[in-house]
């Protein structure tokens, strides 16, 4: 299974912080909206997927600031609580093991965009946890947004046909609905009069530049600052995957003992038989995807495993190769993916071999399609 569940950090965190009571260590460290945060993170991880990022927002000035000041001034401050359990919650999901991302000077609905874009160039499932509506535009075949419709309890599931049915136009004018009728949550003014059933007539009845044509500035406004933006996502992403770990010390420490059971279920290590190729690089196989026993026929260094069926990949004997190449340094001197070269190290070759629909290794060369 090559699917990709990706987490709005700050999201669920506000989330938890507000729906749950108010907990603390014994030191009186305030810890109730990691708590819910983990609570939530243990049951997704226990999803079939290979590729799970908690994704975060960066520090600094908002870049929409400066086509509307006035952007998200409306926020009031955040209690000290909520901010110091988001300064902890990094180091908690880095001794987790669990990928936290953060690119710099991009809000985190961006980053989700470009790791959206990205795993679906590679031809993965993705999923996307948030409660910001702004990701309704990112719904394709291939990706579905699941919201948070109240607390962290409650959730709705968006798949393409889901949305369409709600709302009657596709996922991708969805940004034309938002900039007419506004984001009171990011502090941006709709069309004046305009409310969400008309709308929704107007973005039925017209394209985007007959809007334009008739809202002008305020829309082309909008639709800068609800339109989310797609930049590009090193190779490297391919690598961030959740790793085996029986070392729970961190749930210990914040005094999380009705988590330990729950994250060694989805953490912990399984009992695996592997043939054909032995056990070398078992460590990178998702195990949160393995039953325990498993048999796997080809095992393949990345290989995408659900329940006790192996993911039989074609690039297989390409991997062998490119792995035994590694132990004689003789690895490939140029990686060409879709005919155009690439800079990646060892690791990421393996990775984007694994996500590719053709492999082909021709002397020094190694060629990728996406």
């Amino acid at each position: 299974m090559k699917k990709v569940i990706l987490v709005d950090s700050n999201s669920l965190l506000y989330r938890s912080y507000y729906a749950l009571p108010k907990l603390s260590t014994k030191d009186g460290f305030p810890t109730g909206g990691i708590y819910g945060f983990l609570r939530i993170v243990s049951k997704l991880l226990g999803e079939p997927h290979s590729h799970f990022i908690i994704v975060g927002d960066a520090k600094g000035t908002l870049a929409r600031t400066l086509v509307f000041k006035e952007y998200k001034s409306n926020r009031p401050k955040a209690p000290d609580e909520l901010h110091w359990q988001r300064e902890r919650l990094p180091d908690v999901l880095t001794q987790l093991s669990i990928p936290y991302v953060v690119y710099d000077g991009k809000e985190a609905d961006d980053a989700i965009c470009s790791l959206t874009h990205f795993f679906e160039s590679w031809n993965f499932q993705v999923e996307i946890y948030t409660s910001d509506t702004d990701m309704m535009q990112l719904i394709t075949q291939n990706t579905r947004v699941v919201t948070f419709k109240k607390g962290i309890t409650q959730v709705k599931h968006y798949d393409y046909k889901t949305f369409l049915d709600e709302f009657g136009f596709a996922p991708e004018r969805f940004v034309d609905y938002k900039s007419l009728v506004g984001d009171s949550a990011d502090n941006i003014p709709g069309v004046n009069g305009i409310g969400p059933k008309t709308a929704s007539a107007l973005v039925k009845e017209f394209s985007r530049e007959e809007l334009l044509d008739k809202f002008g500035s305020v829309l082309e406004r909008n639709l800068q600052l609800i339109t989310l933006e797609d930049f590009p996502v090193p190779y490297d992403t391919l690598l961030l995957r959740v790793k085996p770990s029986n070392d729970l010390s961190i749930l210990e420490e914040l005094e999380f003992d009705s988590l330990i059971g729950p994250f060694l279920r989805v953490l912990g290590t399984r009992k695996v038989q592997v043939g054909l190729f032995g056990l070398e690089d078992l460590d990178r196989l998702p195990w949160q995807c393995l039953s325990d026993p498993t048999i796997v026929g080809e095992p393949f260094p990345f290989a995408f495993v659900e329940r006790d069926d192996p993911i039989r990949s074609s690039n297989l004997l390409y991997a062998q190769r490119f792995l035994n190449g590694m132990d004689t340094n003789q690895v490939p001197k140029k990686v060409l993916v879709d005919d155009v070269v690439v800079d990646v190290t060892a690791d990421e070759a393996l990775a984007i071999m694994n996500a590719a629909t053709s492999v082909a290794l021709e002397g020094e060369v190694l060629r990728v399609q996406q």
